[in-house]
């Protein structure tokens, strides 16, 4: 989602942006809109990974996938060694606000969702390194932009990113589902599947990588927030 810029719409959080491409100087505000300056990882990992979550309207599904791994990156103490961003496939719902209901969702476990939407352009193709649609539909629409194997190479399904599996399974079809049209135990069923899929996508990043979390647990929530007995957490 991009930032909200007007004085009564929320404000997007920095925690988890990151680094540049290296050989560049791109900030982390030309790729997410937030106002860091890209640098060297605490850590000493001068490489950031930049993840864009997608779904159609980029007011449910997609921000609560960015919100949950933002929380995760935030308590793992990587925040600079990834970019988070989402995005949807229409313009329909440009510039509005998450949908209520999935605030709602993500509020009851200690996450925060912010921003607004924004619809995915070619351009972003080049911004990202993991594009992650959350169901065939979307991924069918993302490959019908791609211009060629590099793009189509960044694209992947929420829910092939499991945490047996090093990477995502392309074996795997199984869409996120749009609780749109749902009642609210549709937005907490989302929740929980991004919560999965989203801590495998990190666990993941952080093994294929030099940077080791300094949280002992990555899958928590906000400080003073406290776990429902069915919390994914």
């Amino acid at each position: 989602m991009s930032e909200a810029t007007s004085a009564d719409a929320p404000t997007s959080d920095a925690t988890g942006s990151g680094l540049p491409t290296p050989g560049t100087t791109t900030s982390v505000a030309d790729v997410t809109g937030h106002d860091e300056t890209g640098g060297r990882h605490p850590h000493g990992q001068e490489r950031g990974v930049r993840l864009c979550f997608v779904c159609l309207g980029n007011i449910c599904r997609s921000p609560t996938a960015e919100a949950i791994m933002r929380h995760l990156v935030a308590n793992a103490d990587v925040g600079p060694f990834v970019v988070i961003d989402s995005a949807g496939t229409s313009a329909y719902h440009a510039g509005d606000p998450p949908d209520r209901r999935s605030t709602a969702a993500a509020a009851r476990h200690g996450v925060r969702l912010d921003g607004q939407s924004r619809q995915f352009t070619v351009e972003d193709f080049e911004r990202f390194d993991h594009i992650i649609a959350m169901d065939g539909q979307n991924l069918r629409n993302l490959r019908r932009l791609a211009r060629g194997p590099a793009d189509l190479a960044r694209l992947s399904l929420l829910r092939q990113w499991r945490p047996e599996h090093d990477g995502p399974d392309m074996c795997v079809t199984a869409d996120v589902p749009d609780p749109y049209y749902d009642v609210d135990d549709g937005f907490e069923t989302v929740f929980r599947i991004c919560t999965v899929a989203c801590s495998a996508i990190l666990a993941t990043l952080l093994r294929q990588s030099s940077v080791s979390p300094v949280a002992p647990k990555i899958g928590t929530l906000g400080r003073g927030a406290k776990a429902p007995d069915n919390s994914p957490f």
